[in-house]
């Protein structure tokens, strides 16, 4: 259920993009936080589907190239979150330069096949502030996303286990 709800949070953001509407128009990367989330929780085929699937909701309903941010998102879910979180840590602070660097990675590969594939490409002057902007958005945004994420998924999780009569879960996120 919570992969479902993470995917429509993701819809909703594309057709309506209510965080346009922040003070500073901080426009965090939904589809990625989704895919970081899923590959920190997930085991990696869930993981895998729920980064491919917001990915591919992202590009659809936005418009460009079909394909690059679902496989870039895919990814995320598949090896980097996981990677990382065996590494360094699964802390709100650890997640920082996760975040970062699959910011970078993931604008850098949207820009690299438009760039290819795209007949009026765009150009790197418009490329790189952008790219800043996305990134000061996620710094700021992503942790409290993921936080976010991780409370609802605990409140679900919660609301049926208790249908069921089964028993809380040991480990936090």
């Amino acid at each position: 259920m919570v992969p479902a709800l993470l995917l429509l949070l993701v819809i909703v953001n594309q057709m309506n993009a209510p965080f346009s509407q922040l003070p500073g128009r901080l426009e965090p990367d939904l589809a990625l936080m989704v895919a970081v989330y899923g590959g920190l929780v997930y085991a990696r085929g869930g993981a895998v589907a729920l980064g491919f699937g917001a990915g591919l909701l992202q590009e659809t309903l936005a418009g460009g190239l079909i394909g690059v941010e679902a496989l870039s998102k895919g990814l995320t879910g598949l090896l980097w979150a996981r990677l990382w979180s065996q590494v360094i840590g699964e802390g709100a602070l650890a997640q920082l330069p996760l975040i970062a660097v699959l910011t970078a990675v993931d604008g850098a590969a949207s820009f690299g096949m438009s760039k290819l594939f795209s007949a009026p490409s765009a150009s790197w002057e418009l490329f790189v502030p952008l790219l800043g902007w996305q990134l000061l958005s996620n710094l700021i945004l992503g942790p409290l996303m993921l936080a976010f994420f991780a409370a609802m998924h605990r409140s679900l999780g919660r609301a049926s286990r208790a249908r069921r009569g089964g028993h809380e879960p040991t480990a936090t996120f």
